[in-house]
């Protein structure tokens, strides 16, 4: 089975990527650094000072001066981010953060070309487009509770260095950690903008919660590796369930 495992998920990892961002490479033993385990791109941070004068300054006042004058602040953003490397924890996301980086860069070139024209309304209309586009991103970065982002922390490194490594004691602090995130999470709720999702949040945290009990039993019974295996990957999988709801 860890043959099996190992083969499965590496093939996974490759077809899920294109050549424009790579997530940071795990290594085999160890603990994951702060950055790898924090969801945040900085060059995508960064780049929210150009958008938010364009947005907030230079479209409600029509003003096509200042617009053009921050194209270069937003090709040079842009550019940055195409180079970004996405933290570990965040590599479940890639193929929609490599989708939403070619959407970013064609609507940039679409700004370019309308405020080269000096054209006002495809000038507005590019930067409605353009903040869209950033906007996804950043919806691919955050995560949608708090709790589910210190879940995933946890689990992220349970599934990548504890387990691949066959630390036991490590796999039986992280199963009892996840029981106390779970307790959190059960106790979160929904913002308002994502009440449609409720139910299926409700249902899909209940069984992710099921996955936490079942691999803390598993652990306290003793140490058959296949079993804590089987019961690790049941539970990712339900926790990758819970996290595509969003």
């Amino acid at each position: 089975m860890r043959v099996t495992r190992c083969a499965a998920l590496a093939l996974s990892f490759l077809l899920s990527t294109v050549p424009l961002a790579a997530a940071e490479a795990v290594p085999a033993t160890g603990s994951p650094t702060d950055t790898e385990l924090t969801s945040e791109v900085p060059e995508l941070t960064a780049y929210h000072g150009a958008i938010a004068r364009l947005w907030h300054e230079a479209w409600p006042n029509k003003d096509l001066e200042t617009m053009t004058a921050l194209l270069p602040d937003i090709e040079s953003g842009a550019a940055s981010i195409e180079e970004a490397v996405l933290p570990g924890i965040l590599r479940d996301r890639l193929p929609k953060w490599n989708q939403g980086v070619i959407e970013l860069v064609s609507r940039v070139g679409s700004y370019r070309r309308a405020v080269g024209s000096k054209d006002l309304q495809a000038s507005l209309d590019a930067a409605e487009q353009l903040h869209a586009a950033y906007e996804q991103l950043v919806r691919v970065v955050r995560p949608a509770l708090p709790e589910i982002d210190q879940f995933h922390q946890t689990l992220y490194k349970l599934y990548h260095y504890d387990l691949p490594a066959w630390n036991l004691d490590g796999i039986r602090t992280a199963a009892s950690a996840m029981r106390e995130r779970q307790a959190r999470l059960d106790e979160a709720r929904l913002p308002a903008r994502l009440e449609a999702k409720r139910d299926e949040f409700e249902s899909k945290r209940r069984l992710l919660g099921e996955s936490v009990e079942a691999l803390n039993r598993v652990v306290a019974n003793g140490s058959d590796r296949g079993a804590i295996e089987e019961a690790v990957e049941a539970l990712h999988a339900r926790y990758v369930d819970l996290e595509a709801i969003f």
